[in-house]
């Protein structure tokens, strides 16, 4: 009996404990609770545990020009504003661009310059990448020009979209364009312009002569060259 008595005053002293315990544990929580901070103090907690996140900013976009200006392309083709010309001829190594440096100083000598810019390429695309026959380059600074910076390129058919006047140097390579343009493209005979020159004038092709087919060359370059900018100056008033 005695065992008995003692096992239910152990029973009780157990959960006396835990209850005491718990009690306790309460009354700290409660304190806890009591502590908590209030009006600035509490502000300034909060703002400790989760730091206000600073507003987006909208990014802007970079403004656009008032007016499109000329830039080259991805193949070097000028597109913009401008009025744009592309002296063709075989290889583009000889005549046209010849005439494109030609062109282009008696374009800037007219004050044309910032409103016509002048391209040159061949038919064929044996010569892509290299410079201008040294002939050609010889005869062209023999007269004051610069030829040192050409390098040659294929005329490609989606170069009419950005090309206001393709310039032929003879009645074959004239063909060839033409089978490649579009409807309404303006494709003509550069010698076309010179108005001494009989209709269906072409430029030689000089690459197996000798030093006088360039200075042939440069001389009928040189005559279309001044008609043409004459042209240029009444149509593009």
């Amino acid at each position: 009996m005695d065992d008995v008595y003692k096992a239910v005053e152990h029973r009780s002293h157990v959960i006396d404990s835990t209850s005491a315990e718990k009690t306790a544990g309460d009354s700290r929580n409660r304190a806890r609770l009591g502590r908590q901070p209030s009006g600035r103090a509490a502000v300034i907690e909060a703002s400790r545990a989760d730091p206000p996140r600073r507003p987006l900013r909208r990014r802007s976009l970079p403004r656009q020009p008032a007016h499109p200006v000329a830039a080259p392309s991805a193949d070097g083709i000028l597109v913009g504003m401008s009025y744009r010309i592309c002296v063709v001829c075989m290889g583009n190594i000889c005549r046209s661009p010849m005439a494109e440096v030609v062109l282009r100083k008696t374009l800037d000598e007219h004050g044309l310059g910032d409103r016509v810019t002048v391209d040159s390429a061949g038919t064929g695309g044996w010569h892509q990448g290299d410079p201008m026959d040294p002939r050609a380059a010889e005869m062209l600074a023999d007269h004051g020009y610069d030829g040192s910076r050409h390098r040659a390129r294929q005329f490609l058919r989606d170069w009419y979209g950005r090309i206001d006047l393709v310039l032929a140097m003879d009645t074959r390579n004239l063909s060839a364009l033409r089978r490649l343009a579009p409807k309404g493209a303006d494709v003509r005979l550069f010698r076309s312009f010179d108005p001494t020159a009989p209709e269906g004038s072409e430029v030689p092709d000089p690459y197996y002569g000798e030093r006088e087919g360039f200075a042939e060359v440069l001389e009928m370059v040189e005559a279309a060259s001044r008609g043409l900018a004459g042209h240029l100056m009444i149509t593009l008033r």
